[in-house]
């Protein structure tokens, strides 16, 4: 192994522990400010925080899709080693942030203001409080915006240390802020809106400030290639398009199962999303320390390490997921109660089944960095739609048909694995890496440890229930299970050798 691969790895590792850390601490105190905003606001106030906000959120797609775009070709510029084409794709960006920024405050001032005013379901005493609050929101998302690509800077550099010291910055701040509502004596909707603002206003400061420090890159110029405008906008308009699919998807199929079954039924998949996406949430930081070096190594034409990376990431977020995974799958019934008052209808196989399509989902993330990296989106994105979308005509047949609610979600596991299929069809088009050699080498390979550990978790889980043990004693049984079958047939000879060598060096300290 060469010393750059050397170097590269250890960077994947520790920056993978940096955004780990970083995702459990934000999370942590994410819940506990929520918690506190709901204390202090009161249902009312914050129900229209909520609603008010929401208007602006709608805007995330588009922002989302550019954000893709922004990082993509900032990546692809650094592994190309061209520090002029970073700083003209990084002002290029700003430029179209700009002039969607002011696109934005338009449709917010004119349309958004109209519907706030006149269409929302807001007390009248409140309105005023609410109008101020939509102001902020809109001055605070421009900001969100406009540090897009600072925060792509330091994504294509791989600082991610900078970028989780941000992060947990970020929501401190926002929960000293949710603590001081109780020592101020005015309008507590109104300063909560203005202290978001403020917050906003400081990480945008602090994200120029350290990127104009660190980066020469980032120091703005004006940029007339009209090459590059183009292709941003082209990359992120079929970005765009998956993006769409994923937000017409699924809240498509809510509303065919509230058709159908009711809002009892909502909340369940609701309830089976939040456990799903908190999960998956501490695997994405494995695969984001991994992005940006596919990306690189496709543009320095690396074929055999970017191919590597591709099927190391895929394979690696699979186990780790399973992982997490397996013990809350097999123990869903002891864990939903716990955390739960009233425990929904169906969510305990809601939930299982909504995991095991994060698992599907985990192993087409490589690949759609990998095929982002190409910037030959087109068929990609547009097939990615047209499957997403049609989970809603065959939800709809199976629940039309008679069928109970858990079967539109097995229906939705299907046609995740038929998108993973296609995700590999496309990667072998665009890249050459061999879909049947990705299949065969981590796709099967997964999904057989994935099932042993489920199995041989449950039928412990069965016999320690018939013992009458408590419920912890299966989860951390589950865990063992998971971790030692990961071990010994998940992870290759090598990285096994490594794994023992430092935690023997550990032991010996």
């Amino acid at each position: 192994m060469s010393t750059q691969t050397s170097d590269n790895n250890k960077r994947i590792a520790k920056n993978t522990i940096i955004l780990y850390a970083r995702t459990l601490f934000v999370l942590a105190v994410k819940l506990y400010t929520s918690r506190l905003i709901l204390k202090y606001l009161g249902v009312t106030d914050y129900g229209i925080y909520n609603i008010v906000a929401s208007f602006i959120a709608m805007f995330t797609l588009l922002n989302g899709a550019l954000t893709t775009s922004i990082q993509r070709f900032l990546t692809y510029s650094l592994g190309e080693k061209n520090e002029l084409k970073m700083r003209n794709v990084f002002s290029a960006s700003l430029t179209i942030l700009f002039f969607l920024s002011l696109l934005i405050v338009i449709i917010a001032e004119t349309i958004g203001v109209w519907y706030v005013n006149c269409k929302l379901n807001i007390p009248m005493n409140r309105l005023e409080a609410a109008n101020w609050v939509y102001q902020f929101s809109i001055i605070t998302f421009v900001m969100e915006v406009i540090t897009v690509p600072y925060n792509s800077i330091l994504t294509a550099f791989e600082n991610f240390k900078a970028f989780a010291y941000f992060d947990i910055l970020n929501a401190i701040l926002s929960l000293l802020l949710v603590i001081s509502i109780r020592f101020i004596s005015w309008d507590s909707l109104i300063f909560y809106g203005a202290g978001l603002l403020l917050i906003a206003i400081l990480i945008r400061f602090l994200y120029s400030f350290y990127c104009h420090k660190n980066y020469d890159c980032s120091h703005f110029k004006i940029v007339r290639d009209k090459s590059l405008y183009k292709s941003l906008f082209s990359f992120s308009f079929f970005s765009f398009f998956g993006n769409m699919g994923n937000v017409i998807g699924e809240g498509g199929i809510n509303i065919v199962i509230n058709l159908f079954f009711g809002v009892t039924l909502n909340a369940t998949r609701g309830i089976s999303t939040q456990v799903s996406n908190a999960v998956g949430g501490f695997i994405r930081s494995f695969t984001t320390a991994l992005n940006p070096q596919i990306t690189k190594n496709y543009a320095e034409g690396n074929k055999e390490r970017y191919t590597k990376l591709v099927f190391y990431s895929a394979k690696y977020s699979f186990l780790l997921l399973t992982l997490f995974l397996v013990p809350v799958m097999v123990n869903v019934h002891y864990i939903l109660n716990l955390w739960l008052t009233t425990v929904p209808p169906f969510c305990e196989i809601f939930v299982q089944l909504m995991l095991l399509q994060s698992l599907i989902h985990i192993l087409f993330n490589p690949i759609t960095t990998i095929v982002n990296a190409t910037g030959n989106i087109k068929q990609y994105q547009i097939g990615t739609f047209i499957i997403l979308i049609s989970n809603i005509f065959f939800i709809y047949v199976v629940y039309e048909a008679g069928c109970a609610a858990y079967i539109g979600i097995i229906v939705q596991c299907i046609i995740t694995f038929i998108q993973l299929l296609f995700s590999m069809f496309v990667m072998q088009k665009v890249t050459c890496i061999n879909a049947m050699s990705f299949f065969r080498n981590v796709v099967l390979h997964v999904f057989c440890i994935f099932a042993i550990c489920f199995i041989f978790s449950y039928g412990c889980k069965y016999y320690l229930m018939s013992i009458d043990w408590h419920p912890l004693i299966s989860i951390l049984a589950s865990i063992i299970i998971t971790t030692t079958v990961c071990f010994f047939i998940g992870i290759s000879k090598n990285i096994k050798e490594k794994i023992i060598t430092l935690l023997l060096k550990k032991i010996k300290k």
